[in-house]
């Protein structure tokens, strides 16, 4: 079971918890992805999906898997992992400064249950994750917690939101249009796949995942 949520910030304080509750009025965030807009919120449109609030991002994963129940709540058990910028009011301010480096604005889950459900973020400024991503990275490989070798990525990013699967695989997410964000230098996925820049160096997005 997930460790439970010692700091909220800001608007997760005041928001609901059900699917009804996150489709409150559009929030407004930047640094989205060259070409977002709201005339391709949901849909591929030659680029990645857009998503303008938490509830337009799970009506359109619903289309492709189950995202079904969505909730802010910090205690769902579905949080079997917790929020990227989740940190507790005793950590250190190398810490602090690491979650919210992430920039979110806005986190719910969906799904099941703990063992297939989906985390999604807003980022107010998505090459600002994109690069909190790079460097957590690279931290665990020079601790040891993860192969130098590893050639896998994880999130999984549209436009303007990002998904990330708490289970086995990738839940289907490859199939949605999302692009996966892989930072290991030595990727190469295999012809055929899509290999598109992200916003920052050392970083692609890709359709190709590894088991």
């Amino acid at each position: 079971m997930r460790m439970k949520r010692m700091l909220l910030i800001g608007a997760a304080l005041t928001a609901l918890t059900s699917v009804a509750a996150c489709d409150g009025g559009d929030a407004k965030g930047g640094g989205a992805h060259s070409g977002a807009d709201q005339k391709g919120e949901g849909k591929q449109d030659g680029g990645l999906p857009s998503a303008s609030s938490l509830k337009k991002a799970q009506e359109f994963l619903q289309q492709h898997v189950d995202c079904s129940n969505l909730s802010n709540d910090p205690h769902d058990d579905r949080l079997n992992d917790p929020f990227v910028d989740d940190v507790s009011d005793s950590a250190s301010a190398e810490k602090k400064r690491e979650a919210a480096a992430w920039t979110i604005q806005e986190e719910a889950v969906c799904g099941t249950d703990w063992t297939s459900s989906y985390l999604i973020y807003r980022p107010k400024n998505m090459t600002a994750f994109e690069q909190a991503y790079k460097n957590d990275r690279e931290k665990k490989v020079k601790r040891g917690v993860i192969d130098a070798g590893r050639t896998d990525g994880k999130f999984f990013l549209g436009k303007d939101f990002v998904v990330d699967y708490s289970g086995e695989g990738s839940g289907g997410l490859e199939k949605t249009g999302l692009l996966q964000l892989n930072c290991a230098p030595s990727f190469a996925p295999p012809s055929g796949y899509k290999k598109e820049k992200a916003h920052i160096s050392g970083c692609v997005l890709t359709n190709y995942v590894e088991n």
